[in-house]
């Protein structure tokens, strides 16, 4: 893999006081996670930075082998596509069980987009309305789209 260079920068915004951003690059597997966390009092951060950390956690344990060109055999996707399927749903499960046992959490939740390069390619799953941008040639585009009532 080429070296990646990953920057991060989170902005609580204008209407916001708090800021219930996560974000994690974890550039020696080439993988950032981005969350808005959402739910009342301090549960969005608790959302938020729960799905960064399983996901993170989910990947570095899942890629601690080699992964070279291994697909999924059950649906012959590449082993990305597969691992961040399964990261994103540890990470909603966990998030809706802490949700349901602790009442100061309840009707928390995350948005999330989660992003994986490998070689020469790009893996994106998302959830929610936070948004993956390319910016190409001096040009900014809109990647996902979002998961919302308005959309």
């Amino acid at each position: 893999m080429n070296e990646l260079l990953m920057v991060g920068l989170t902005d609580p915004g204008k209407i916001r006081l708090e800021n219930e951003d996560c974000i994690a690059a974890k550039t020696e597997i080439g993988l950032a996670v981005v969350a808005d966390g959402m739910g009342g009092h301090q549960a969005g951060e608790v959302a938020s930075s729960m799905a960064v950390d399983l996901i993170t956690r989910y990947f570095l344990g899942a890629f601690s082998k080699s992964r070279d060109g291994e697909k999924d055999a059950e649906n012959d996707t590449s082993l990305e596509v597969k691992i961040t399927n399964e990261a994103i749903q540890l990470a909603n499960s966990a998030i809706y069980e802490v949700a349901h046992a602790r009442p100061d959490c309840a009707g928390m939740g995350s948005t999330i987009v989660v992003t994986v390069f490998y070689r020469d390619k790009i893996c994106v799953g998302h959830v929610g309305d936070s948004r993956l941008y390319r910016f190409r040639m001096g040009i900014l585009e809109q990647m996902t789209e979002d998961h919302s009532v308005v959309q």
